[in-house]
């Protein structure tokens, strides 16, 4: 498999492994593959099968017209390069049944690889999970990635764990959940990326924005190069966000023993875990945006306010919403 951090590999905690999404088919080179054979339960897996051009044309192709319906697409370690992957996101154009790609493990993939699958998040309005560990995509591709996400209200998963993503894709990352008040990602993985100081700070922004502190759920800084003072802030951070519920910092060279920082994230987690959320929808767009705010919590007074004028001067577009922080 390649590898972009010397001597890292993917981790335990890198998802959608090569197992798990159905047979992986072992066939001749000189088998052009019939993928409607190759499903199971709507996966296609092709996990570690080097893939021709040839094949990466005919199974963009398929997905290209829906025919089989397939809603998750392993193709993790299988060699697929920029070239290749261009054909799978000019389907995704128009593909709609399509939910989680798994990509993991293409190291030829890379930042321009990255660049044209942000090209088809912009107009896909249905893949909700996008795996690309592994895959050498640096700053470059990560911001590719973030300036879809401007405009993308689907996706809700993003792994780019062990990557060279560093401080300035983590910053762009962090920029496009504020900006996109309707972007529906919940986990964000950037394990082994050389994220720092910047990176930490940008992603406190999130945790901490008003309109933007309930985004995420699930974020791993894990081995980075954060030091226990940006540990501290985004500590501090958690205390004001509603909903983060796993949040992973081990192996940034922290002391992870010290009570202060540890007990500080312990207890913003098991909150936000047993915590109510009052939700209020808004029905303006046809994707709704989710204005969340928390019973015995501070929230941000401008934001309440926001609220209150909306719904005093536009009762007909917002709905009131009792809801679970799941």
């Amino acid at each position: 498999m390649g590898n972009c951090i010397g001597g890292q590999s993917a981790t335990a905690d890198t998802q959608i492994p090569e197992a798990g999404i159905g047979p992986v088919i072992d066939a001749a080179d000189s088998f052009r593959p019939d993928f409607s054979t190759m499903i199971s339960d709507k996966e296609i897996n092709l996990a570690r099968r080097a893939m021709r051009a040839s094949d990466m044309l005919d199974l963009a192709d398929r997905l290209r017209h829906d025919a089989l319906s397939v809603e998750k697409l392993n193709l993790y370690a299988c060699s697929v390069t920029a070239s290749g992957v261009a054909e799978i996101s000019d389907a995704l154009r128009t593909n709609s049944s399509l939910l989680v790609i798994n990509l993991g493990g293409n190291a030829q993939l890379g930042d321009d690889g990255a660049a044209v699958l942000a090209a088809a998040l912009r107009e896909n309005t249905t893949l909700r999970e996008l795996h690309l560990f592994d895959c050498c995509i640096s700053s470059f591709g990560a911001t590719s990635l973030a300036d879809a996400l401007l405009c993308n209200s689907s996706i809700r998963k993003i792994n780019l764990n062990n990557n060279l993503v560093g401080d300035s894709g983590a910053e762009a990352l962090a920029q496009a959940l504020i900006e996109n008040t309707s972007c529906s990602l919940k986990s964000l993985k950037l394990r082994f990326n050389v994220v720092g100081a910047r990176g930490a700070v940008a992603l406190v922004g999130v945790l901490k924005h008003p309109l933007r502190f309930f985004c995420l759920d699930d974020l791993d800084l894990g081995y980075n190069k954060i030091s226990i003072g940006d540990a501290n802030i985004l500590a501090d951070a958690l205390e004001l966000n509603c909903t983060v519920t796993s949040f992973d910092l081990r192996g940034n060279g922290l002391v992870w023993d010290e009570q202060a920082v540890r007990a500080k994230i312990l207890k913003s987690i098991k909150k936000n875990r047993g915590e109510v959320l009052l939700q209020m929808c808004t029905k303006i767009d046809c994707q709704p945006s989710f204005y969340p705010f928390t019973i015995l919590k501070t929230a941000d007074i401008c934001g309440l306010q926001g609220i209150y004028r909306l719904v005093r001067e536009r009762p007909d577009i917002v709905e009131l919403l009792g809801n679970s922080n799941n």
